[in-house]
């Protein structure tokens, strides 16, 4: 089930997720909540790897996400998510997840419009020298 940003989030709904999206995430959990983070802003929890239990406020959503600079591909069973608490990248592994505590709904009048940067295209350029950018006509 994937929530539209007209959909409303009742109790019902949310204590179904939840239950769904508790404890360990097998490949079905990962790949759900990945579209969960894309569609919404989640509060979960999860377990570090020095044993501190980590409350986390990220998403996937496009219109909160940085510029993408590249990167290196991530172990199949490490969740990325941005973290709106922290504005940075953040993972975790989805053996470590404990549960989810809250999802809003990410809806039109409450996205982020990206603004473009000229410092970020020599971040770009930098990671991945061979990219053109093109200056987009907005």
């Amino acid at each position: 089930m994937i929530f539209d940003f007209e959909t409303f989030i009742n109790e019902s709904s949310l204590k179904k997720l939840k239950d769904e999206l508790h404890g360990v995430l097998d490949k079905s959990g990962r790949k759900r909540m990945r579209q969960e983070l894309k569609d919404n802003i989640i509060t979960f929890k999860f377990k570090k790897r020095n044993g501190e239990i980590r409350k986390a406020h990220g998403t996937l959503h496009p219109s909160y996400l940085p510029a993408l600079r590249g990167g290196s591909p991530k172990p199949e069973r490490q969740m990325v998510y941005y973290d709106l608490d922290k504005k940075q990248w953040r993972s975790f592994r989805s053996y470590s997840f404990i549960k989810i505590l809250n999802i809003k709904p990410i809806k039109d009048d409450e996205k982020v419009k990206k603004v473009h940067k000229p410092e970020d295209d020599e971040e770009i350029r930098k990671v991945h020298p061979e990219h053109k950018i093109e200056k987009s006509e907005e």
